[in-house]
């Protein structure tokens, strides 16, 4: 299996990752970028192997591709499946309601927080089955 140029293969998914400060981006504008590269924002099926695969990098958060859904109140990956409680760091999510969206923490071990959408941080994309 190999992976649409700028992705990579990573473990069992296609991820392109932007991590330089000129490239932050709040979440939705990282969420229209990787659309706009015919991905999403991450939202992996195998949680864990997301975890590893940023370790390798050097910036202290990303946004990934999980947000609170109003309409069914709860917290949900883009793929449609509900975050566990696993993937949330201690403490998390904050109950502060404009705290909607998910960046993953490199002092949590990579685990969710939830914070305010319009913040610029590095981000991850995915394409495909992940």
């Amino acid at each position: 299996y190999s992976c649409p140029q700028p992705f990579r293969l990573q473990a069992s998914g296609c991820y392109l990752v932007f991590q330089d400060q000129r490239e932050w981006r709040s979440w939705g504008e990282a969420h229209a970028l990787c659309q706009s590269y015919g991905g999403s924002l991450a939202a992996p099926w195998r949680f864990r192997e997301l975890q590893e695969f940023l370790s390798r990098y050097y910036s202290d958060a990303f946004w990934v591709g999980a947000s609170f859904d109003s309409s069914f109140g709860s917290w949900n990956w883009l793929s449609g499946r509900r975050m566990e409680n696993s993937e949330w760091k201690r403490g998390q999510p904050n109950r502060n309601p404009g705290m909607k969206c998910v960046f993953l923490d490199k002092w949590s071990g990579y685990k969710a927080n939830n914070f305010f959408c319009g913040e610029k941080y590095p981000f991850i994309c995915e394409h495909g089955e992940v």
